[in-house]
């Protein structure tokens, strides 16, 4: 497909910005935090973005979703809270093959499916990718996607969220770049691959690696290593997560190629919040 003016990519970390140089598009960081994605995203459409991408790792719900595992998502689910003030989350309709699930009756890690959805119409909440641009990305997967507003740290609230929405996995900027594409009438869509799976709980230290930028820091990491000696373990398993899905990503961006027109502006924009990975 020839390249097309105007697209933007929307990433949490600067070291997804520099896996998302080559498509070609101009590219906004949002410090790893829902807050910052906002912020950058709104920076993205008031400077002419015709269309965006959530591109980036993002936490698995799924049990059965390996590291590394791509999804180009139909759909991002976002919180009932956020939308609504409702305080909770609303399960999507889902149907076979559709949101995530594993075979019937199994999810392969012993967890029970997603309970049965409510109704369409008593309030869930998601907003369709764009089916043309997830072309772009290598084709529609059948999942979902929460935009979460906080980092799924342990397998216990994985495994919540992905009961209470079905949704396959979650990312911290998937939802500003759903809502700001439905507040203007942009398409957008969705490219992530699975860092740490739904049984993965996150150590101390991937909890505040980052800094506001959204690159990790490494006295923090040090740091926090030196408090809690016993998560080394954990620690290296999540690196060979992170290693997995940056190079399924950059295998997945060399098969796109360049997305924008060569004549379209391209560098990296970052927001200056306080991050958090997801």
């Amino acid at each position: 497909m020839p390249p097309v003016p105007g697209l933007a990519i929307l990433v949490g970390l600067t070291a997804e910005a520099k896996l998302a140089d080559p498509l070609g598009c101009l590219v906004a960081a949002g410090g790893g935090s829902a807050a910052g994605a906002s912020e950058a995203v709104a920076r993205l459409v008031a400077g002419g973005a015709t269309g965006l991408i959530s591109f980036g790792l993002a936490g698995g719900l799924d049990p059965s979703l390996r590291p590394g595992t791509l999804i180009v998502p139909r759909a991002v689910v976002v919180e009932m809270n956020e939308a609504t003030g409702a305080g909770r989350l609303l399960p999507l309709p889902l149907r076979e093959g559709v949101g995530g699930r594993g075979p019937a009756g199994t999810d392969g890690a012993g967890w029970p499916p997603p309970p049965s959805p409510l109704p369409q119409g008593e309030g869930e909440i998601r907003i369709a990718t764009d089916p043309d641009l997830a072309q772009r990305l290598g084709g529609m997967t059948p999942h979902t996607i929460l935009g979460g507003t906080a980092i799924a740290g342990t397998a216990a609230e994985k495994r919540r969220l992905w009961q209470a929405t079905g949704a396959a996995a979650v990312d911290l900027e998937s939802g500003a770049v759903a809502r700001a594409a439905a507040a203007h009438g942009l398409p957008f869509a969705v490219l992530r691959a699975i860092c740490d799976p739904a049984h993965r709980n996150l150590p101390p230290a991937a909890l505040t690696a980052l800094n506001s930028r959204g690159a990790i820091g490494l006295m923090r990491v040090i740091f926090s290593l030196i408090a809690h000696p016993g998560q080394f373990g954990a620690l290296m398993a999540l690196a060979a997560d992170a290693a997995a899905a940056r190079r399924t990503l950059g295998e997945r961006v060399g098969v796109i190629g360049q997305l924008a027109r060569p004549e379209a502006a391209s560098g990296t924009q970052t927001a200056e919040h306080d991050g958090a990975p997801r």
